[in-house]
This record gives C-alpha cells, structure tokens and sequence, in this order.
C-alpha cells in the first residue's frame, strides 16, 4: 500500500529544501539505497549550519 506523504516543507534554502525534497521521497527507493540518500541529506543539512549565510536560489526560466 503506498502512502500519500504531505510535500517537504520550503524553507527559502534551495539547498534544505533539495535535500528535504530528496528526504521525502525516499520510501520510492530501494531500501539498500536509503542509507546513502539519508547520509547525503545529512551532509547538505550539516554544511547548511555550519555556513549558515542563505544562497540566492537559482532563477527560473520562464
């Protein structure tokens, strides 16, 4: 049965809300993949809070 899971949430980080996004869907993965999704996901988070000073988000193409 596959769940439906409410959007990750934005929070003006491209690179947080990436690596949220990427957090979120990874019940679509294999399972021998998830320890390295989560582990990547871990590492953006952790350079976000050790350089906390936001980065522009790239522009959209219109």
């Amino acid at each position: 049965m596959s769940e439906q899971l409410p959007p990750a949430p934005q929070t003006g980080n491209h690179r947080v809300d990436a690596a949220l996004a990427e957090f979120g869907d990874i019940h679509q993965h294999d399972a021998a993949d998830h320890h390295a999704r989560l582990s990547h996901v871990q590492e953006v988070l952790a350079s976000v809070l050790e350089n906390p000073n936001p980065m522009p988000r790239p522009q959209q193409q219109q």
